[in-house]
């Protein structure tokens, strides 16, 4: 009877109660009145075709079937197809470059291990080049290599500056030679022991032939500085020789020439005038005045030194 009483009692305040709580969680979001299912976005599928002819090792058929859907795939099979052909092996690799390092679709283990023959195999041509001394070659094709797997393959850089130390120390660049050296990481690939043997032993000598080298570039720098300061001194001499030869050539046009009023004394005595018999000089205030005698009653007459009459 007490409990039916106390219910009876606290009835309404406790509708009440779940009254608002219910308002509450309506107002957050917490639950809703009218729910519906959610529909997951389907995700599309490689082509069931596709990899069908993949099966059957028809690799060139296949790769229409995932052109611009599936790149991961597709660069697969057009790299599959050219290495079944026996195509050139830079084309198989051009297009296994571009799959992606951790793809993890659809033939995830087939692709990469494919993506790692070629690289290996790429990697082993380029110790090919080396072994047959053709290290500018080799420099080159394993620059292309670190280029194109630069993040993709970590061991590429130290490739490139292998075959980089080795050219240079070849062509007696010891210091160019010594900073790719320097830069070789922890390789521990295809030819790793060639390689930290190379390594090793340029290593031992190079501090003496960095030094004969830096001796036969100051030997060369002071050649080439006195070759420089040789030219310049026949620039000079070339430059001084032909103002001589115009300055001569103007005097001797100047004596075939005669005079005309205006000339200095100097440029009287350049021409065809040239050394007068006599001079008769006359000082005033006003200044000096001389008379030019020569042949055949001729005469100059001067004004301070200049030109100013002519009688002949």
């Amino acid at each position: 009877m007490l409990l039916r009483g106390w219910l009876r009692k606290y009835k309404i305040a406790f509708y009440l109660t779940l009254l608002l709580v219910g308002f509450c969680l309506l107002n957050t979001g917490c639950i809703s009145l009218s729910s519906s299912p959610s529909q997951s976005s389907s995700q599309p599928q490689p082509s069931q075709k596709g990899l069908q002819l993949i099966e059957e090792g028809k690799y060139e058929e296949a790769a229409s079937h995932f052109f611009e859907k599936f790149d991961d795939i597709y660069y697969y099979c057009k790299g599959r197809a050219s290495y079944e052909k026996g195509a050139d092996s830079k084309k198989t690799r051009q297009y296994t470059e571009k799959i992606n390092k951790d793809y993890n679709g659809v033939l995830k283990k087939e692709i990469l291990e494919f993506k790692n023959l070629i690289y290996d195999e790429s990697v082993k041509h380029g110790f090919n080049l080396i072994e047959e001394g053709n290290y500018n070659e080799a420099y080159t094709w394993f620059l292309n290599l670190e280029i194109a797997n630069k993040g993709k393959y970590y061991d590429s850089s130290d490739l490139y500056n292998y075959v980089s130390a080795m050219k240079y120390y070849n062509e007696k660049d010891y210091k160019t030679a010594k900073s790719h050296i320097e830069k070789l990481g922890d390789y521990s690939g295809y030819g790793a022991d060639q390689i930290h043997a190379f390594k090793e032993k340029v290593l031992k000598g190079l501090p003496e032939k960095i030094a004969a080298q830096e001796e036969a570039e100051e030997a060369e720098e002071r050649k080439r500085i006195a070759a420089q300061e040789a030219a310049v001194r026949e620039e000079v001499e070339r430059i001084a020789a032909q103002e001589a030869a115009k300055e001569a050539a103007e005097k001797a046009r100047r004596k075939q020439e005669g005079v005309v009023i205006g000339m200095t004394q100097q440029e009287v005595l350049d021409s065809c005038w040239g050394n007068p018999l006599k001079i008769n000089r006359t000082t005033t205030v006003y200044g000096v005045s001389e008379q030019w005698v020569y042949d055949n009653y001729n005469y100059l007459y001067f004004e301070d030194g200049i030109l100013t009459a002519i009688q002949n």
